[in-house]
């Protein structure tokens, strides 16, 4: 789950660094990983992919915490 989470963190370049996002990340990656996803790119994949279909919420984050 650490290398998942370090490698979505840094394709989201400066997005990554803001704390909450990096708190939404975890929680994906935790989630999937409950239920069963244990292969990192797929976890690193369904938390970006998560993050995606919600931009506005990663991006008002990401503004807050910058």
């Amino acid at each position: 789950m650490g290398e998942a989470f370090e490698a979505a963190c840094k394709e989201l370049h400066g997005a990554g660094k803001a704390e909450v996002v990096r708190k939404l990340i975890a929680e994906q990656i935790i989630g999937a990983a409950s239920r069963g996803e244990l292969d990192p790119v797929r976890l690193r994949t369904e938390a970006l992919n998560w993050i995606l279909n919600h931009p506005e919420i990663a991006r008002g984050f990401a503004l807050n915490e910058m």
